[in-house]
């Protein structure tokens, strides 16, 4: 199971009331998203029905403010690795990258992290948007386009990571139409990733040039 993206309640013929969960399955698009009794679905993964009931809960007017951005030259370098997802860590050369993606950022700068292949470019840009949303309080939403083949290996990072609630707009029209209407409003998306062949927001973008030319 990937994640819940809808509740609903539906009556018996015996008038009792049941609650359903449609659930996205992994390596499925959205359109292949089916509707279970919740019931079932605690049993089968209770982590995922408190995520769920997490992302619908609606912030007080203090955590939803959208802060400015700091003012130039404000930057201070990262001298040790912040906390992440499951006690993960930068390597040194890995905070080098965070701290001068942090640096051009603060300077309103756009910027392209050249790299050699493997040395962990979508980390740096993962952790980038992390530091931004929880440290700065950049809610968002960030929007990522990479390669249809690299999406997969954006989610994963964004998962292993932070905790930040990723959505993968990709997919047919019916799979687009129900993430529009099941994860735009509202449950505080943080990042959006898109594949080439879709756009259209104005947003904070991060892109994976590793295949472009």
């Amino acid at each position: 199971m990937d994640r819940i993206i809808d509740e609903g309640e539906l009556a018996s013929p015996t008038g009792e009331v049941q609650i359903f969960f449609l659930v996205k399955w992994c390596n499925t698009p959205y359109d292949g998203s089916t509707w279970e009794l919740r019931d079932v679905i605690v049993k089968l993964d209770a982590e995922k029905v408190d995520e769920f009931y997490a992302r619908k809960v609606i912030p007080d007017s203090i955590a939803a403010r959208q802060l400015p951005r700091p003012p130039r030259g404000a930057f201070r370098k990262l001298k040790e690795s912040p906390p992440f997802k499951h006690g993960n860590k930068l390597r040194q050369y890995q905070m080098e990258g965070l701290n001068w993606l942090l640096d051009c950022w603060f300077n309103d700068q756009a910027c392209i992290m050249a790299d050699e292949m493997g040395l962990g470019k979508t980390v740096q840009s993962v952790t980038f948007l992390n530091e931004i949303h929880n440290t700065y309080h950049i809610r968002g939403p960030f929007l990522v386009i990479a390669p249809l083949s690299t999406i997969p290996h954006w989610h994963r990072e964004f998962l292993a990571w932070t905790d930040m609630n990723v959505i993968v707009y990709h997919g047919g029209a019916p799979s687009r139409n129900l993430i529009v209407d099941t994860e735009y409003y509202y449950k505080d998306t943080q990042v959006l990733e898109l594949d080439y062949d879709i756009s259209g927001l104005r947003l904070y973008f991060c892109f994976d040039t590793d295949r472009l030319n």
